[in-house]
This record gives C-alpha cells, sequence and structure tokens, in this order.
C-alpha cells in the first residue's frame, strides 16, 4: 500500500467528484426478475459463505505426538521445548510471563499457550530479524518466528522485504492461546511456511506489524484480537506465494488494519474498528474477496485519513456483505468504500509502494465488484476514482444520495 495515500495523499482523490464515467453500475443480474433491494441475493452474485466454512478445514498433518509442557521461572524455556519437539508433537505453556524470542523451524509443531503472554527483552539474530525496519533503517524483530530452511528475501526498501525464494517450507505449524506483546518490529512473522495457523492469540502493540505473513503457501489467521496502545502501523498483512485466509480476527487502532498483497486472498467475518483505513488491496492484487466485515468509525487522530476498504489499483476483488459506519476525515474526505487507481509514482513525502516496486508499473482498478454492502454515517459511502473498466457497483445499502442517484445503492 502507499501510506502517503493513507496519511496524506486522500486529500487529492476526495476532492474530485466522486462518480466519473468510468464508474460502472450495470452488469450484475437479479436472479429471474427485478431487483429485490432487501434480498441479499440480489445481482445474482453467489454468496459462498452460505454453504461452504467459514476456514479450511484444520488438518493435523503429522498425527499427534508428545505433550510437552513448559511452566515460568523455570530453567527449561520454551525454545528448549521446541528444540526437544518432534513433528506432531503439542507444547502446552502454561499461564505466565515469558521473556523469550522464539524461532519455530520444525515441521508439526503445536505451540499452545494457556494464559501465557510472551513479551521478549532482548533479541537474538534470528531467519526474521531485518523482515521490517525502523525510519531510521535499524533491523527490528519478531516475537514469533516461524521460517522455513534457506528463505532468501530482497533487500528491505519498504513496508517489508519479500521472499525471493525457499528451499524448504516448514509445514503445519500452528499458534493459539498466546498474549504476544511489545515486539520490536512483529509479534508473529510467518516466512517460507506451509500450513500455518495462528488462531486465539491476542497481539499487542507490535512496532510495525502485529502479524506479517511472506513468502508462504495456505497460512490461516483465525480468531486473533491485534490492537495496540500506542498506534501502529498494520495490524495483520499477507503477502503470500498463495492462499491466505484472514477470517474472524479482531483488529483495532492501526493505521491499516488489514493488507492484502496475495492474489485470491479470502478476508472475512473480521470486526475492525479504531483503524484509519480498515482493509487495503495492493495495486495488481487479483481476485481478493472481502466479505461480511464489520468495520467500525475511524478515530479523530486518523486526522485527513478514514475508509473502510480501499482498492488500490486491485483487480477483480469481490467486496460483498460488508457493514461499514463512521469513515470520516477532518476534511470530509472519509470513504466507506474507495477505488482507485495507484499511479505508482514517489513522492517527496512518500516513496513508491512496495506493491508498485514488485509490479514495475501502474496498472489501474479493474473488473471489481462491490454489491450488498451496508454503508453508514460516512463522509462519502462509495467512491469510485479509477479509470479502469469493469468495476460494478451496485445493491448496497447507503445514506448518500450521490451514490442512490448513481444506481449504486438504495436507502435502507
Amino acid at each position: 500500500m502507499k501510506l502517503g495515500l493513507t496519511l496524506a495523499g486522500l486529500v487529492g482523490l476526495a476532492a474530485a467528484s466522486p462518480f466519473t464515467e468510468h464508474d460502472t453500475s450495470n452488469g450484475l443480474l437479479p436472479r429471474g426478475g427485478k431487483c429485490n433491494w432487501h434480498d441479499k441475493h440480489c445481482c445474482a452474485y453467489p454468496d459462498r459463505y452460505k454453504t461452504t466454512p467459514y476456514e479450511p478445514e484444520h488438518k493435523n498433518y503429522y498425527g499427534y505426538g508428545r505433550t510437552i509442557y513448559v511452566k515460568p521461572n523455570r530453567k527449561f524455556k520454551i525454545q528448549d521445548a521446541i528444540k526437544k519437539a518432534s513433528p506432531g508433537d503439542r507444547i502446552v505453556v502454561e499461564a505466565g510471563t515469558y521473556n523469550e524470542q522464539l524461532v519455530i523451524n520444525k515441521d508439526g509443531i503445536h505451540l499452545e499457550g494457556h494464559g501465557a503472554i510472551l513479551a521478549p527483552t532482548t533479541y537474538k539474530k534470528n531467519a526474521c530479524t531485518g523482515l521490517v525496519q525502523d525510519p531510521q533503517k535499524k533491523d527490528l524483530d519478531a516475537g514469533i518466528c516461524i521460517t522455513g530452511y534457506k528463505v532468501k528475501t530482497t533487500k528491505f526498501i519498504t513496508e517489508h522485504k519479500r521472499v525471493i525464494s525457499v528451499e524448504r517450507f516448514v509445514k503445519g505449524v500452528s499458534v493459539s492461546g498466546f498474549t504476544v506483546q511489545g515486539s520490536t518490529g512483529i509479534n508473529i512473522a510467518i516466512q517460507g511456511a506451509k500450513n500455518t495457523r495462528i488462531s486465539g492469540n491476542t497481539l499487542i502493540d507490535a512496532g510495525a506489524y502485529g502479524a506479517l505473513t511472506i513468502g508462504s503457501v495456505n497460512t490461516v489467521f483465525y480468531d486473533n484480537k491485534v490492537t495496540t496502545t500506542k498506534g501502529g502501523f498494520i495490524g495483520i498483512c499477507q503477502d503470500n506465494k498463495s492462499d491466505v485466509f484472514t477470517i474472524k480476527n479482531d483488529v483495532s487502532a492501526h493505521i491499516i488494519g488489514i493488507c492484502v498483497q496475495t492474489n485470491s486472498a479470502v478476508v472475512e467475518r473480521n470486526t475492525l474498528n479504531s483503524n484509519c483505513i480498515g482493509i487495503f488491496v495492493d495495486p495488481g492484487v487479483k481476485g481478493a474477496k472481502i466479505s461480511h466485515n464489520i468495520i467500525g468509525p475511524s478515530p479523530t487522530a486518523c486526522g485527513n485519513t478514514g475508509a473502510g476498504i480501499i482498492i488500490g489499483s486491485g483487480i477483480g476483488t469481490l467486496v460483498s456483505d460488508n457493514t461499514i459506519t463512521g469513515q470520516r476525515a477532518a476534511d470530509k474526505s472519509g470513504a466507506g468504500i474507495r477505488i482507485y487507481d495507484d499511479k505508482c509514482v514517489a513522492t517527496p513525502e512518500m516513496p513508491i509502494s512496495l506493491a508498485c516496486i514488485t509490479l514495475g508499473r501502474a496498472v489501474k482498478a479493474r473488473d471489481n465488484i462491490v454489491i450488498r454492502n451496508k454503508l453508514s454515517d460516512n463522509d462519502s459511502d462509495i467512491s469510485n476514482l479509477s479509470e479502469g473498466t469493469g468495476n460494478i457497483i451496485k445493491c448496497n445499502t447507503c445514506t448518500n444520495e450521490a451514490n442512490i442517484k448513481a444506481g449504486q445503492c438504495k436507502k435502507p
């Protein structure tokens, strides 16, 4: 994502009319007749979540091995248990505070906290060191690092490093039930991993990201709480090779709640509050599905930034059945849903975004579908500033007269 937009650039975008000749509000047909605006299936686009599970079925790829117990204030540490464990082993960490930094590079490790608080106080360089940097270019660390073998990454330019290659993926790791707090960079970092499940954790006050997955396959973030008391950068960010599911999480008090940098990412049934931007789809990302999320008001501290969902040059995004309220900005530029074309040009205030660097060129937002969303109490409910083709906005519920006049929504 281009942070110039998130912090300042929305002002210029908001000055334009929220509707242009490029805004296409037709193309979806009702199911067998006139569209019923109270029917969730208006526009004949299927709601797959009515007939399929909300998340991929959790699989134990290695069977069930031993259970290893760790207690606080003992010589035997959590990292010792990880070193001792074999694939399929379950490590149960009892209630207490553990001032440790963890690395998981073994297959099939199930790390389970029972009231355990992980609060690193000292850091040792590992495979996740430097995935993010501070403004002074200092490498930052992760509280929990889940990593494959010989993961090759790019140099850090902006936002986070990207994975170039993985010699061997670490597989079948799960982390649940922990409170991870105060890591200098990332509370939970995942790189070069397959079939990773992060569930039921509380992630607090990370220096940059609550959770970040890069260069991985089939990562699931389920039922986590991600927040900060100091103001944070991004709650959960996904930059996988493929397959990422961010489901039923509670993300608050970040500049961006959830960033989408993976093709076909699924972001559903999350609750997002007090973020400057709820969900951001990066340039060039294809086929993301953003559905059934509840996005609450942006705080006044965000100044001229306030948006529920932003599609910045995303392609083929489905935005459906979300509830978005209270997206307001000091300059009245807040938007429930915004689609725009990222020009992929650096400004004096902000460097070019990581997605634009990866693409190597600017692309237009196109073929995005925005349907059956409920929007209220926003400066602007829906704003399409893209010159791309095939963007369909229809069958939404809103109160903005301009959106209603454009045929993009009706009053509740």
